[in-house]
């Protein structure tokens, strides 16, 4: 039994009753018999402990984590896979939901005895407890997102394929993510990539990292206006109501752009290059479950003033939304006034 009173410590009894009746082994001792005597050494001995994991001594004196990948039971092997190569490439325990409680309580005991050890002013103290409460948030956000990307996990995938720098950087910018929808874009880039390594570059991360949840919405409401086959947005005049009364406007599109998801072009717009064989023959795209067969004399086709960029279109792959009532009469239209015969 870890003994509370052995350290002299006298704090809130929420905290003793959470480490009271649990059975642990002894504490490593070399890990707090030194005292902390300044901040900057008392920040290092708190962010080492919360990323790299409360070490506990076994019975045979040998040290282990509190959590390994061989505790993850009930797991399929992908899951277990996908934990194992993030704690590898990061450093990062992940700890699935039904075992934290556990850990917890026994990170508390030992945290209460570390205390001890670390001699600063009151004011320090206080940074420090922010300091955990802070990376506390972030580590939540990690294990979270790992949560809602474990069952997107494909059986056949090998996470190990996954570059370990990738991740690292994926960690970065997860840790800042609390808000849960947000999350769950992030636990598909990560089942994603995984799933196809490749398909999510370090820039795409980036720009979701930075990216403001009001320029999120706009993204998506872009990719409601999206022709399956050609992969872009169909974005003829941002200033028709049909753009508008989603809010896409000029502004907005050039906010877009600024963050790196798409290419606006107002003057000239964008083209397809239609193949010599294929002029004038019947093509067929099809928006949402909306098939348009169309034929053209014209060897470019005009698909408005918005493309996306490289990130743009990794993006756009983890994005489910609905379609726009009445968009295809309004695509006819505009694909009619620029040359091409609608057949269907």
């Amino acid at each position: 039994m870890v003994n509370l009173q052995q350290f002299g410590w006298r704090r809130r009894a929420t905290i003793k009753n959470r480490a009271r009746g649990l059975a642990t082994t002894p504490l490593q001792k070399t890990d707090y018999n030194t005292p902390h005597r300044t901040l900057a050494s008392a920040h290092k001995f708190i962010y080492a402990s919360l990323h790299k994991g409360w070490g506990i001594m076994s019975d045979n004196g040998d040290k282990k984590a509190l959590v390994s990948v061989e505790d993850v039971v009930g797991l399929s092997r992908p899951a277990t896979r996908l934990i194992d190569a993030i704690s590898n490439a990061t450093g990062v325990l992940y700890e699935p939901t039904r075992i934290r409680r556990k850990a917890k309580a026994e990170r508390d005991a030992q945290i209460i005895a570390a205390e001890t050890r670390i001699q600063i002013t009151d004011v320090e103290r206080r940074g420090l407890e922010r300091l955990a409460r802070e990376e506390g948030r972030k580590q939540r956000n990690i294990e979270s997102i790992i949560d809602k990307a474990i069952p997107d996990v494909d059986d056949k995938s090998n996470p190990n394929n996954v570059d370990p720098d990738w991740f690292m950087h994926f960690m970065d910018n997860a840790k800042k993510v609390s808000n849960e929808e947000i999350q769950d874009v992030w636990s598909k880039i990560l089942s994603g990539e995984v799933n196809a390594p490749g398909s999510f570059s370090k820039r795409t991360l980036n720009i979701l990292g930075e990216l403001p949840q009001r320029e999120a919405k706009l993204f998506e409401l872009v990719c409601r206006f999206v022709v399956n086959e050609l992969n872009e947005p169909m974005i003829f005049s941002a200033g028709r109501d049909i753009y508008s009364d989603y809010n896409l406007r000029f502004p907005t599109l050039k906010s877009l752009e600024e963050y790196g998801l798409i290419e606006y072009n107002g003057i000239s717009g964008f083209r397809i290059d239609i193949p010599t064989e294929d002029i004038g023959k019947s093509l067929t795209l099809t928006y949402f479950n909306s098939r348009i067969s169309f034929s053209s004399l014209k060897s470019r086709l005009k698909t408005g003033q918005v493309r996306f960029t490289a990130s743009g279109r990794e993006l756009r792959s983890i994005v489910r939304v609905q379609p726009v009532s009445k968009f295809v009469d309004y695509l006819v239209n505009q694909w009619k006034d620029h040359g091409a015969t609608v057949l269907s």
